[in-house]
């Protein structure tokens, strides 16, 4: 294929730079470092009927900052559920909480959690759809199902492990906070649910269960529930 014939205008950037038109793979390769805020437009006139624009950072003088990098743990009330045939949780070998097919969460608060927090996760716990319905698809709820409710605190899942070999819990919520709102939690999961049981806050728990699938997913109160930096 022949190259595309210039029509011989150029176009003058900041700091005097002439741009060639049409720009060559070379020029391009030179010129276009990095898009930011920073950079011009330039629109190139039609060369055998292709249109060019190309957005050109000139750097006349040192690249801009990179943009800061973003919170790696979200402040979000956690919910790690996972879809079980049969749970349970022991205290001290007394069984304290069991249910059957539905699902265990186990539950974290983050310091600036809010009591919206609590009613944004119980909402989507009662109503996330891990559940096969007829045709195999996870389209059913443990609402749909009239399934059990195991809810597990559980702070470990607030930690910071990015550093070292030993994990910091300096996000989490301090235990009367958090045992107030894992308290509110149940409650409000209460009122959607027939079957809902619990853990024990602050208690050495040993908890047994059947995933079924495996299917586990980690749910936050808030819509972004990516879960960074762990």
């Amino acid at each position: 294929m022949a190259p595309a014939r210039s029509l011989g205008r150029t176009f003058h950037g900041p700091a005097g730079r002439t741009l060639p038109d049409p720009p060559s793979l070379e020029f391009l390769a030179e010129e276009i470092v990095l898009l930011s805020p920073t950079g011009r437009s330039y629109e190139f006139p039609t060369c055998r009927a292709a249109s060019w624009l190309v957005i050109l950072v000139v750097a006349s003088t040192k690249c801009a900052p990179a943009p800061p990098k973003p919170e790696e743990f979200l402040p979000v009330m956690i919910g790690l559920l996972q879809r079980v045939s049969q749970a349970e949780v022991q205290v001290d070998s007394e069984i304290i909480g069991r249910i059957g097919r539905g699902l265990l969460v186990l539950v974290a608060v983050h310091r600036d959690d809010t009591g919206a927090d609590v009613e944004r996760l119980a909402e989507r716990l009662l109503g996330y759809r891990v559940f096969p319905d007829d045709e195999g698809r996870m389209n059913r709820s443990v609402r749909d199902i009239a399934g059990g409710l195991l809810l597990v605190p559980q702070f470990t899942l607030t930690a910071d492990t990015r550093k070292g070999t030993r994990a910091s819990f300096t996000k989490g919520a301090p235990p009367d906070k958090a045992s107030e709102y894992f308290d509110r939690l149940v409650a409000k999961c209460r009122e959607g649910l027939e079957t809902v049981e619990t853990g024990r806050f602050g208690a050495h728990m040993q908890v047994s269960l059947t995933n079924d699938g495996p299917v586990t997913f980690w749910l936050g109160s808030s819509g972004d529930t990516e879960f960074r930096g762990q």
